[in-house]
């Protein structure tokens, strides 16, 4: 399967090649992706940049959509592994597809509400009443504008193909780790709540073995506490680091070293991401989060009149404009459809003040 950023990045650069020198967007995409063995990330990104180009989008009921809904994976799969986001959605958190709907009502049975019971000889049965959660991912979007300068056609095709695409990757990795795991509260029609809102924390009760025990013992016990069937701990490279050389007092044995050695920390699973807070220790039912993403989306143009702002709805200050005919600029947009939440409270606990 074609990866999703690759063919998007192929369609951007070919609209990109097509405004600076007319080149054929198929032949930018032949010569980027040459072999054989991606022919059909060429067909894929060809069909990517006739969508945008003709004013339609990836979610438009028309022959581009169908094509990009078939042949390609999601963006997230394409993320840096230092993206949480993208190892919580590699089979551990539920991913949700929107396939272009605006919200997904994904239905959980709530456990322990059927439990059998003890019957008396010739007595009574009880009857219980089973209970349906629910898990409702509004969709959302991520995006940002970029200008780039006719200058770009003294770049090769294959430099272009991969500074587009590994901005797209590493930027997009950041922004959506940042607003996984913030605490902001949920803002209708603009984002959903980060991970960390309303979930429980306490204060690290140090750095020494027994201490680091006592805190991990309580993670384990907040994940015990509501059955959590997929527990996961999200670190900072930094903490694993220095959990690795922490030794015991007195026989200088390192007391964690084995288990990292293992991927796992009081028996709970662990992920590492450089985007994650330094100074807390996060555990989660991944069983219990579901991440919702549709295909990414782009846009080109040299026509645009742009507001010169990364926070225009607000920005209070004198704001320039700037014409993109006018000095020969190219505009690139980029969208992606995004959602997460959990289907039950007490999914995401976190130790804080680490330091370790």
């Amino acid at each position: 399967m074609p990866r999703a950023a690759k063919c998007l990045a192929l369609a951007i650069g070919a609209e990109l090649r097509r405004r600076a020198d007319q080149t054929a967007p198929s032949a930018f995409i032949e010569q980027a992706a040459p072999r054989d063995d991606q022919r059909f990330v060429r067909k894929a990104a060809m069909a990517l940049h006739k969508s945008a180009t003709t004013g339609g989008n990836t979610t438009d009921a028309s022959w581009g959509h169908m094509l990009t809904g078939t042949a390609l994976g999601s963006m997230i799969e394409d993320l840096p592994p230092t993206s949480a986001l993208a190892q919580l959605s590699n089979g551990l958190a539920h991913q949700i597809d929107f396939d272009g709907q605006n919200a997904v009502v994904h239905p959980r049975w709530m456990r322990d509400h059927l439990a059998a019971d003890w019957v008396t000889e010739g007595g009574m049965i009880p009857v219980k009443q089973g209970m349906i959660g629910t898990a409702v991912l509004n969709r959302f979007k991520v995006g940002v504008i970029s200008t780039i300068t006719e200058d770009v056609k003294r770049v090769s095709a294959v430099d272009l193909v991969a500074t587009i695409e590994g901005s797209i990757l590493a930027d997009s990795a950041a922004a959506l780790d940042g607003f996984f795991f913030d605490a902001e509260p949920a803002t209708a029609h603009v984002r959903p709540a980060g991970m960390m809102n309303g979930a429980t924390t306490q204060a690290s009760a140090g750095a020494s073995v027994e201490q680091i025990n006592t805190d991990l013992k309580w993670l384990l016990q907040q994940m015990l506490a509501i059955r959590a069937r997929k527990p996961v701990l999200v670190l900072h490279p930094l903490t694993v680091a220095a959990l690795s050389m922490v030794t015991t007092t007195g026989t200088g044995v390192y007391a964690f070293k084995a288990d990292i050695a293992a991927g796992k920390l009081a028996g709970l699973l662990f992920i590492t991401s450089d985007l994650a807070d330094p100074t807390q220790v996060v555990a989660m039912d991944a069983d219990s989060v579901f991440i919702g993403l549709d295909l990414p989306e782009f846009d080109t143009s040299n026509e645009a009149m742009l507001v010169l702002s990364d926070d225009p709805e607000t920005d209070e200050g004198t704001v320039q404009t700037r014409s993109m005919f006018q000095t020969w600029t190219s505009a690139v947009r980029f969208i992606q459809p995004v959602s997460w939440g959990t289907t039950r409270s007490g999914a995401v606990v976190a130790i804080t003040g680490v330091d370790y």
